[in-house]
């Protein structure tokens, strides 16, 4: 006959069964859900129907002073189309990428969109200056990802080396109350019809 477990390795098995058993139900929620950690070690590319992780930051330029905007703010509650370039001021970016989404800003709206919003791996001094050439009239909103924390944690970066580091790929999403519903990315820095801002306006 089998010799019995002594008690205290059969407590101790125990133990270690409820444990685990409490980490999965604690994990597996917010699996299911979609939810994206803005800290998690592990990190995969974003995709449509996972919510955007909204303890992030981005910044503007307020008063003359870096400000921390909350991704909160900027999106809860709202139907927000984004875009994402490479860099302020780079020539596809400045004369391709951007202006048709500030040409067309009025017809996302009449489509039932809140707002419109750039987002770049540039200091906020920069892009606020960069917002100024292109968009005098603030029919867009424009962020700075300086620290390209939020690109890490949505895995959407590229590196360029030393041109710039850590950069976003160009993109462009639709986000329902912080919900990706509509994903288009681009290979790298690349510019197609993929990421363009008739595109976005098709998919709404």
């Amino acid at each position: 006959p089998r010799s019995p477990i002594p008690a205290p390795m059969a407590s101790r098995a125990l133990i270690m069964l409820a444990l685990a058993s409490t980490a999965r139900a604690f994990v597996a929620p917010a699996a299911r859900a979609g939810v994206r950690g803005f800290r998690s070690s592990s990190v995969s590319m974003i995709a449509e129907g996972d919510k955007l992780p909204m303890d992030a930051t981005l910044m503007v330029l307020a008063d003359g002073k870096p400000t921390d905007v909350s991704l909160t703010d900027v999106f809860a509650g709202k139907k927000v189309v984004m875009f994402a370039v490479p860099g302020a001021f780079t020539k596809t970016c400045d004369a391709a990428h951007a202006p048709p989404y500030v040409a067309k800003a009025d017809e996302f709206k009449a489509k039932g969109v809140d707002s419109v919003i750039c987002v770049t791996v540039n200091d906020p001094f920069v892009v606020s200056r960069w917002a100024e050439t292109l968009d005098p009239e603030g029919k867009v909103d424009w962020y700075s990802d300086g620290g390209a924390a939020f690109v890490k944690a949505l895995d959407l970066s590229f590196e360029t080396g030393n041109f710039g580091g850590t950069r976003f790929k160009r993109l462009s999403m639709i986000v329902d109350d912080g919900v990706v519903s509509k994903l288009n990315v681009e290979d790298g820095g690349a510019f197609t019809e993929v990421s363009a801002a008739e595109t976005a306006l098709g998919q709404l």
